[in-house]
Formats: C-alpha cells, structure tokens, sequence
C-alpha cells in the first residue's frame, strides 16, 4: 500500500521533478517548498475527489448502532457519516452485557474467586483459571419486570487441543452477585476440533423477574482453564429491517397526523426517515415512537476520508486505484504550470480508471466520464 511519501514522489517523478527523501517530514511546512508542496496539496485534492465521485464506495462503509429511547423520536448519525444508507436499518434489541467481547481487558465485570482461582483476560477472551478453588466473573444488569431474555456465549477449553478439558462451566441470572434463583445451568466445551477452533456455541432463555438482575459466570472445575467469549444478553425479540419513507410519505404517516406526540401509539418502530433538525450533522428518525428503551437500529453510512498528513499515512482507496491518485494529481499539477495539452492526457487517464473502478467496486458499466 503507497504512503503518502510515496505518491507524492510517484508525482514528482510523473513532472520529472526531483524527489523527496523517504524520511521526510510532510507535516513540516519546511518540508516541501515550490512545487513538492503543491504536489503535496494535490494529492489529498485527488483522494477527495475519487471519493466523493461516488456516494457508496464500499471502502468508505461504516457501521452505525444507536440504542433508542422510549418517547424520543430523533436521533444523530455518527460525525463521521457523510451520507448514511437508507435502506440498511435493522432494529434489533439492545446488548445489555458490558464487554461481553473482551477486546482488550475485563472491564466493566467484577471477579468473585476462591483459593487460587482467578479470572483474568486473555487474548480477546475472558479467562477463568479455577486453580484449587473457583474463578468467576460477575456484572449487574438494568432489565424490565416480565419480559424475556436470551442469553448467549462461546467458550473453549484454553489448551485449543481438539479435546475438551473443561467439562463444565456454571452461567446463572440472579436477583443478587452471584446467584442463581432466576436461571442457571452447566455448559461444557464440546470434544474434538472444529471450524471454530474448540469454540462451543450455547444459548438459553430467562424472565426478569425484577429490574435488577446480575449474571455470573464461573468455573468449579479444579485445575482447568476455560476461555469465554461473545457474551450476550438481548430481550428475546427478532431482528426486522425498518422501511424507509420519503419526503411524501413522511408527511403522510408522521407530520399529518399527532400520533407522535401521543403515548397511546407509541409502539415498535416499523419506518426510517431523514430528518433535518441539525444544520452540522446527519438526523433520522423512527416511526412509531420507541414505546420502550430496550430497541436498537444498526445501520450502515458511508465516510470522508481524511486528508493524509504524515509521510506515512496511507489513503482508504484500494491499493490497486492508487494508480489514480497519481494521475489526477498530476493533471492538477500540471495546470499550475501551464501545460493544458499534457494536463489532458493525464485527465483521460484518470476517467479511464475512474470508469474501470466503478465497474469492478459498483458494477456499474453506463455512466459519463468523469472530469
């Protein structure tokens, strides 16, 4: 993958310009003078224009996730969002495990162990090592009276060796640290390999039988080690992709009417719409009105790139349009200096390849060359 450096000085060599050193500091304005420098501006110029020729390249993909609240309607798209994708919307209920991937620590879980037991994190996974006594993690969960739950987690035995040294591990929902008076059971690592590397899949349902529970996961079994990983808890309601409403439809089924204003139709959102209640950021909103906190939509937007600025930072773009770059950084190059005739060709350079990566990244064959 090309470097900032490096496409700066493809340019430079494209004008028969001396290049830059490869240790130099393209943050320093005394770096560059004259014509390295305008190079320089022209090649952040040219990922800008690559970029924003198309609104849904999918090397500028990102996923959003909002959490919903009951009685609010309207709701702010990430600040990197450009433009977001309508028709990706999927509400889905809300993750109530803190951490439950243990990217990088434990936290947000509190350890419970005895005798040499400990519960410590491990390469993107909860470690429970119960040593001559037991290991165990907790954490308090915020829940509705009545309503039920699903419960999900992986876990394997720590030596990844195709047989399962863990015969058990304990995950139980109490009213209390470490009870088990809602739900409980024992889950064991499954024998032998599989595409998952030992990993064992396991689910199971509760209702709240309060608003406060905690759920606590714990080894018994002396002298092993299990890993855990992908713990969940969701209300037990499937996923559904929310429908987009136009500007007319919109005003139809939300504006028309005071059914948004009104708790009696508050219910489970079905629709997606854009909004423009912010002059700096992106809005949308949900219709009907959340009749309760325990949704979330997840949804794809699309960024802008940010402009390179190390000598080492490296574009979005694919590698094989960096080719690009170059070329239409040449051409801007190039009308500085006064050369329209040469500043063309590199022009019909560029639209030849704009076209050739829309095919390929769009599959979009008809379109007018860009300029």
């Amino acid at each position: 993958m090309a470097t900032f450096i490096t496409l700066v000085n493809k340019v430079l060599v494209e004008l028969n310009e001396p290049e830059l050193s490869t240790s130099a500091d393209l943050t320093s304005a005394a770096a560059t003078v004259g014509i390295q420098s305008t190079v320089k501006e022209n090649v952040n110029k040219s990922i800008r224009d690559i970029s924003t020729s198309e609104v849904e390249w999918s090397y500028l993909v990102a996923a959003g996730t909002q959490p919903l609240t009951a009685g609010i309607m309207e709701y702010t798209a990430p600040t990197a969002a450009n433009t977001i994708d309508w028709d990706s919307f999927i509400l889905l209920p809300t993750e109530l495990v803190t951490n439950g991937t243990y990217t990088s620590n434990i936290t947000g879980w509190t350890t419970s162990n005895s005798g040499t037991g400990a519960g410590t994190h491990s390469t993107d996974s909860l470690s429970l090592a119960a040593g001559s006594g037991t290991a165990a993690v907790y954490q308090a969960l915020s829940v509705t009276k009545g309503r039920q739950y699903m419960v999900t987690f992986a876990m394997k035995n720590s030596a990844d060796s195709g047989t399962a040294l863990n015969p058990s591990l304990d995950v139980s929902i109490g009213t209390s640290a470490l009870a088990t008076d809602v739900a409980t059971g024992s889950y064991t690592s499954a024998s032998g390999s599989n595409d998952e590397g030992d990993l064992s899949y396991h689910n199971f349902t509760f209702e709240a039988s309060a608003t406060a529970h905690f759920l606590t996961i714990k080894n018994t079994v002396a002298s092993s080690t299990v890993l855990v990983d992908n713990v969940s808890i969701r209300e037990n309601i499937h996923p559904k992709s929310l429908k987009y409403l136009n500007e007319d439809e919109w005003r139809q089924r939300v504006a028309s009417t005071d059914k948004h204003q009104n708790p009696d139709h508050y219910s489970e959102p079905d629709h997606v719409y854009k909004t423009n209640s912010s002059p700096t950021a992106l809005t949308f909103g949900v219709s009907p009105v959340p009749d309760k906190s325990s949704y979330s939509v997840e949804f794809d937007y699309y960024t802008t790139p940010t402009d390179l600025s190390a000598s080492g930072d490296t574009p979005s773009l694919p590698t094989r349009y960096h080719d690009l770059i170059v070329k239409r950084a040449s051409y801007y190059t190039l009308l500085t200096r006064s050369d329209p005739q040469l500043a063309q060709i590199y022009l019909q350079e560029y639209s030849f390849g704009l076209q050739r990566m829309r095919t390929d990244l769009l599959n979009r064959k008809n379109y007018m060359f860009a300029v």
